[in-house]
């Protein structure tokens, strides 16, 4: 069977292949079976089990000769190959490849395309699960049984028969939706092209976070420990606090004894907030509630501070902990298929959301970013294109007075609106730069800090309302957010229109304008489209999704282009160290001490350089490097173009 196998195998120049395991973790899951498709209604199936007790790894199959063939026939770039969801696989094959022969996929080596991403593009409100997208393209259909049994690694127990033709079913329309699927990206326009660059596309993006998974992300395990304690011992401090309050022990973590204990015990007053059954709620809004009423209450306090270290320990510090590889680096999963935009996220775990340095009580402060510390010899670069999706905007908008004060003169964006909607704002910069001018006196030092604060104030509340703004905010949800009456934001809109009128017609008319087609198309050729829909409250959404798409999908483009490029740099140079996380306009890379400042310029370069699809425009950065990731940007210094590179990095 096997001799016919690579007998059509090596005939074949494009084909399928996947893979069915018995976990969706590659860190414990075992490969049942390589599926492959060489040609419409015909698939081939090796399992690695025999018998009903599912002995996995059938010797007789995986001899070193077997594999040695599978890896070079994966490699032989002469060949195309289709893959569902393409990272997953290839990362079960990496670590099957690992442990069989001793080494690795080569992803450069791999002419592999991702069918997944391929759905995305042309349809981007379409369910990518591959048992839905098969029967829509093609005449292959699953059967309901086939489907269940492979949930919750429930497929381990299937038998052989039904394998092979669920498997089978995957393998034979992966191919035959890639085929379909990369005819209509062709003819749109969407492969490598003068509207789609080689750096933006989804391969070389897919081809990219491989490696950046498999580099993986440096974790210090003395300061993770250090971190550890220290949270731990809050949360047992915090907890008997709430035993001496209560007389009695009770499982803080448990919503029915906290819910016993808060209204039976402590009779705190019940409130309109109850939960899907009817009962007294315990969430954040009760907490909220409570607390405004009861300020200086020791329970609710320890309670408040509980919850706060308890959600940083079990997501920042035993979460990670469990993540750790053999190899004590966190090797998390990045996708860029999923994302109506193509901005890169990361899951498992997701280190787009470790937080940055926090007071939590006075004088105790948390930094997770530290426990990101390059091994001993090695520094840390990093690079942030901050603010880049308000300038993406600003550029849609074709407002030149907002574009010239952003590349021109170089200004900062929250700051810009800040002055236009707070009148006394440039007077408190104004004074605040000329007193430095002045003798120092007790008066007047405390006149330039309560400037400051004013200044700080009113920049967190522009900083609000742009956030919102460019997701499509109503003014009653801007009001809400900033504290403030409907007039107000009415007249900050003013403030803002006066100076900005083009960007404030923009953010007013570009989605009402996108609901006329039910299609926006950003420069690098990504659509979002949207159904017309009867319903005014769809409709309000659709628009909000419409302004925001243009910013976030350019700033995403722009930066994942810049990653692929960095990571170029890196190999075409030989270099040790690589990129090993993207939080949103954030690229953050390790590398040996004597390679920092060949990172540094890599960096620089790629992501300052001049973006023809937003008119040639570059985009100013934050850089810096450190022992850690929370150094690094405490050290940034800010870039606007190479020369100021060469300043002060030189």
């Amino acid at each position: 069977r096997l001799e016919y196998f690579w007998k059509v195998a090596y005939e074949s120049k494009l084909y399928a292949l996947d893979t069915e395991g018995t976990s969706l973790d590659y860190r414990d899951n075992v490969i049942i079976s390589l599926n492959f498709s060489f040609a419409p209604k015909e698939a081939y199936v090796i399992t690695f089990y025999t018998g009903e007790n599912s002995e996995f790894e059938n010797k007789s199959t995986l001899n070193s000769h077997f594999v040695k063939q599978l890896w070079d026939f994966l490699h032989d770039g002469s060949r195309r190959v289709f893959f569902h969801n393409m990272k997953f696989d290839l990362r079960m094959l990496h670590e099957w490849f690992l442990r069989l022969l001793g080494y690795g996929i080569e992803i450069d080596k791999v002419h592999c395309y991702e069918t997944m991403g391929m759905v995305g593009l042309l349809d981007e409100n379409m369910s990518q699960r591959l048992k839905i997208v098969v029967p829509m393209h093609t005449d292959l259909r699953y059967s309901r049984d086939e489907v269940d049994d492979v949930k919750g690694g429930k497929i381990k127990k299937m038998p052989k028969k039904k394998l092979v033709n669920y498997a089978g079913i995957d393998a034979d329309g992966t191919r035959r939706i890639g085929i379909k699927f990369a005819k209509e990206m062709h003819d749109k326009g969407l492969w490598y092209g003068p509207y789609v660059g080689k750096d933006y596309s989804d391969m070389e993006v897919g081809k990219t976070l491989f490696k950046m998974e498999l580099f993986g992300a440096p974790i210090d395990r003395t300061k993770m420990a250090e971190i550890r304690h220290l949270v731990e011992g809050k949360l047992t401090g915090f907890e008997r606090t709430m035993w001496k309050e209560a007389r009695q022990k009770f499982n803080v973590r448990s919503t029915d004894q906290l819910r016993d204990i808060m209204y039976n015990v402590m009779q705190y007053p019940e409130t309109e907030i109850k939960t899907k059954g009817g009962k007294n709620s315990t969430d954040k809004n009760v907490m909220a509630l409570l607390m405004q009423e009861y300020t200086d209450d020791p329970f609710l306090i320890a309670l408040d501070y509980f919850r706060k270290y308890d959600s940083i320990y079990k997501t920042f510090v035993k979460g990670l902990q469990e993540r750790l590889g053999p190899d004590g680096r966190l090797h998390p999963d990045f996708g860029f298929t999923r994302t109506v935009s193509g901005r890169i996220v990361c899951y498992n775990p997701n280190l787009a959301n470790i937080p940055r340095a926090k007071e939590f009580e006075e004088g105790i402060f948390l930094t997770i970013r530290e426990m990101f510390a390059a091994r001993p010899g090695w520094r840390i670069v990093m690079a942030d294109a901050s603010q880049i999706e308000y300038k993406c905007a600003a550029i849609l908008s074709k407002d030149h007075k907002m574009i010239d004060d952003i590349f021109l003169h170089r200004q900062d964006f929250h700051d810009m609106i800040a002055r236009s909607a707070y009148p006394n704002y440039e007077k408190a910069e104004a004074f605040v730069k000329r007193s430095m001018q002045y003798t120092m006196t007790s008066e007047l030092e405390e006149r330039i800090a309560s400037a400051k604060i004013k200044l700080k104030d009113w920049r967190v509340d522009a900083k609000k309302f742009n956030f919102a703004s460019i997701f499509g905010a109503e003014v009653e949800t801007l009001a809400r957010q900033l504290g403030v009456s409907v007039e107000r934001v009415d007249e900050i809109i003013d403030g803002v229109e006066a100076r900005y009128p083009n960007f404030w017609n923009w953010i007013r008319n570009v989605g009402k304008e996108a609901l006329k087609t039910g299609e926006i198309i950003n420069r690098f050729q990504r659509h979002r489209r949207l159904p017309p829909t009867p319903d005014e409250r769809v409709t309000a959404e659709q628009e909000r999704k419409f302004m925001n798409f243009g910013p976030q999908s350019l700033a995403a483009y722009t930066e994942r282009g810049a990653l692929v490029r960095i990571a170029r740099g890196c190999e075409k140079e030989n270099m040790q160290g690589y990129p090993f996380n993207i939080v949103y306009d954030a690229i953050i890379a390790e590398c040996p001490e004597e390679e920092t400042q060949d990172m540094k310029i890599i960096m620089a370069e790629e992501m300052l350089r001049p973006v023809p699809e937003l008119d040639d425009r570059v985009f100013g950065i934050e850089m810096g490097e450190g022992d850690n990731w929370h150094s690094a940007e405490v050290n940034a210094k800010k870039l606007f173009t190479m020369d100021d590179f060469e300043k002060i990095f030189v």
